[in-house]
């Protein structure tokens, strides 16, 4: 039976976030370093001008106070002008207009602010120098975090985007995304026919789904976003239906405003060129709090691999001295929005285990899609006390560190699991990261059977919070050391 959701509240994809909030500190440390220029040319300049002589250099509580609320009055100016949306890393030639308009807004801030409280020697010459620090040294910033997004985060910085319809609009829409090739990625149409031109578009039309195929289409592969481009007074029915199979599954919809109203708690507007379009979530997104889970799980992946290191070490050579075969083992697991990603633990089994598990499948005691046999025959001597232990999870935390897993989140499910998945609510758990710990894992693990793990995934899913993740991990070092469920 279908659990009853309350109320989803979490969309997993912080690392343009990540990038933002880190452009923001760099940016506020290049101000920073532009005053000590403007300051040190100044009195290079002018050997009657010591550094003493500017308030704002001069070391106390009160100038160190001021100085944080200038750099946070430099941030909140460059976000009224739109520079840390994420479009405008990639948008240099339009924007750096807005930042020279930021840094002069800010500069004349800090000339009134100089002149109201009395802060020290703070002539033309300057500002001059600062001014044009500043501009450099944030014009400098963009196009380094504009670098490392292209050339090191590559498709994971990237949107893969379906478009519904083939009409003059959804092509509209399709010229669009393959105009923006940093940040989206056009993985077809879905249509019950081509209806529209597309003799422009790079490869013409890839009609990768009718409307009967969509749902399956989906479910099988790699999608972000739905965009919906259909006419909606003829084709309504039609275009409900697969805003119900993308909530199922935890893919988010844009719409356009124009075709029709909806209601629904979980909207954000926004601007595409010059279209106005709703995006309709499957949970709420809360930007802040996941850059604070991304910086909580590298944080705390990192401390954990050090400290665990010895364990980790020992396990190895345990693993390599107890079986033949290496010590670790590397297995395809389904992750966000079903990407495939390498999954690494510390091997348990003997090596023929994945041939010798069609002979064992009469006895899974899952009921489910999952493979789960009491006392299985290809678990080695060590691998039996690595898995009671959860050392063998350790090198998950290696996951965490390149963003294929979190700290918190679902389960990683293998391959042949996903595909005989036989019901589409329990997909929505590939709408978010998956984890090392879970709800599942502090609450009986195997004793679980798979309909109730689905559920309590969906349970964290809906009613997730930073709070609630750090539960989690506080709980699961208990369960870990009883060894609740562990087999």
């Amino acid at each position: 039976m279908r659990p009853v959701r309350p109320g989803p509240r979490i969309r997993m994809n912080p690392t343009r976030y990540v990038y933002l909030w880190a452009l923001r500190c760099a940016e506020a440390l290049a101000a920073w370093l532009s005053l000590l220029l403007a300051a040190g040319l100044t009195a290079l300049l002018h050997p009657d001008v010591a550094l003493g002589d500017f308030a704002l250099l001069q070391p106390s509580w009160s100038t160190a106070l001021f100085t944080l609320l200038l750099l946070a009055l430099w941030s909140n100016l460059y976000a009224f002008f739109g520079l840390y949306q994420y479009e405008a890393l990639f948008a240099a030639e339009a924007r750096w207009r807005d930042v020279v308009k930021a840094v002069t807004t800010a500069v004349m801030a800090l000339l009134l602010t100089a002149s109201v409280f009395h802060l020290g020697r703070i002539d033309s010459g300057f500002l001059a120098v600062f001014w044009l620090s500043a501009i450099a040294s944030s014009l400098l910033c963009r196009r380094l975090a504009r670098h490392l997004l292209v050339s090191r985060s590559g498709l994971r910085a990237k949107e893969r985007v379906l478009v519904v319809g083939t009409n003059t609009r959804a092509m509209e829409y399709a010229r669009n995304i393959l105009a923006k090739p940093e940040f989206y990625v056009l993985a077809g149409f879905a249509d019950d026919r081509l209806h529209g031109d597309c003799a422009d578009l790079p490869g013409g039309c890839s009609l990768v789904a009718d409307f009967a195929t969509l749902p399956e289409y989906l479910r099988r592969n790699v999608v972000d976003e739905v965009a919906i481009c259909l006419p909606i007074k003829s084709l309504y029915d039609i275009a409900s239906n697969i805003v119900a199979a993308c909530e199922e599954q935890g893919i988010s919809v844009v719409i356009y405003t124009q075709l029709f109203e909806v209601k629904n708690p979980h909207l954000a507007r926004k601007r595409f060129n010059t279209d106005l379009i709703m995006r309709v979530f499957s949970s709420r997104v809360d930007e802040n709090a996941l850059l604070v889970k991304r910086i909580i799980d590298v944080a705390g992946a990192s401390l954990l691999l050090v400290l665990t290191a010895p364990i980790l070490l020992a396990a190895a050579l345990a693993v390599k001295l107890d079986s033949p075969g290496p010590a670790f083992f590397v297995q395809k697991r389904v992750g966000y929005n079903k990407r495939l990603f390498d999954c690494y633990k510390l091997r348990t089994m003997r090596l023929d285990a994945e041939a010798m598990q069609a002979r064992l499948e009469d006895r899974n005691i899952s009921g489910g899609s999952t493979f789960k046999i009491p006392d299985d025959p290809r678990v080695t001597r060590i691998g039996r006390f690595l898995r009671k232990s959860s050392i063998d999870e350790l090198p998950q935390l290696l996951n965490v560190l390149k963003g294929d897993m979190s700290l918190v989140g679902p389960r990683p499910l293998p391959v042949r699991d996903w595909e005989r998945f036989e019901k589409d609510w329990p997909r929505r758990r590939f709408s978010v990261r998956p984890g090392i710990t879970c709800l599942w894992q502090i609450s009986g693990r195997n004793r679980i059977g798979f309909e109730r793990w689905m559920e309590l995934d969906m349970e964290y899913i809906d009613n997730w919070s930073l709070g609630r993740d750090l539960a989690i991990l506080l709980r699961t070092v208990p369960a870990v050391c009883k060894r609740e469920g562990a087999c």
